[in-house]
């Protein structure tokens, strides 16, 4: 790989990793399409790619600027990632609203969908901040969970807390939700449930996009501070 650091035990180099991760895959996407790679090996990568650019140890010279340039590529993500989830929502709104009696199966698992949908982009976003701010994701079965309480609170000397915990709290059901989804399947959910949820979710879009408002404040204070 042209001396290129690679996961150990692939040919994957850590330079793809990062560039699938910033173009917006998550990092179960990337772990399906490369079957030798773990997340554990994602992971390591991260870790890998932090370290190097904390203490210039890299194949190249890091630029003066990249500290700074990476709070506004943060941001960036960020818009793009929030951006998908409205549009998600807008469409659901369109394409369920008009849902008379008893739902079809094939609209009970539309409705599923976009809710699991809703929680893996707004997860995305929390993926992005905690591995390019932070250095690591939280590593175990239980991670989603994790990185969820990880966002209401500060990590002293790095960031103030992304989201209130009542915030957190009121997106917890959507992550258990998606998980129920991927252990069952779509067509198995409940309708009243999804649409509980689908209500829930427009009251608290509001409250995130506000919230990643105020936290992308905080990233252009830091890119000032680099300058």
């Amino acid at each position: 790989m042209m001396g290129k650091p690679v996961v150990a035990g692939t040919r994957i180099t850590v330079e793809l990793i990062l560039e699938k991760l910033s173009a917006g895959e998550t990092i179960e996407e990337v772990v399906r399409a490369h079957p030798r790679l773990t997340r554990e090996g994602v992971l390591a990568a991260l870790g890998f790619a932090a370290g190097a650019l904390r203490t210039g140890e890299s194949g190249d010279t890091i630029p003066s600027d990249m500290g700074g340039r990476k709070f506004l590529l943060l941001k960036a993500d960020i818009d793009r990632e929030l951006a998908q989830v409205e549009r998600l929502l807008q469409e659901s709104r369109s394409d369920l609203g008009g849902v008379d009696g008893v739902p079809s199966r094939l609209e009970v698992r539309g409705l599923a969908s976009v809710l699991q949908d809703f929680y893996s982009g707004v997860e995305r976003v929390f993926e992005r901040i905690a591995a390019e701010l932070e250095g690591e994701l939280p590593r175990g079965a239980d991670w989603h969970n994790q990185l969820l309480n990880r966002m209401k609170v500060e990590v002293e000397g790095v960031r103030p807390p992304v989201l209130t915990s009542s915030l957190a709290e009121r997106l917890r059901p959507f992550l258990r939700f998606r998980q129920l989804f991927r252990d069952i399947g779509g067509g198995k959910m409940r309708w009243e449930r999804s649409t509980e949820l689908l209500a829930e979710a427009d009251e608290v879009w509001p409250l995130l996009e506000q919230q990643m408002q105020e936290f992308k404040g905080v990233l252009g204070q830091l890119h000032d501070g680099c300058r």
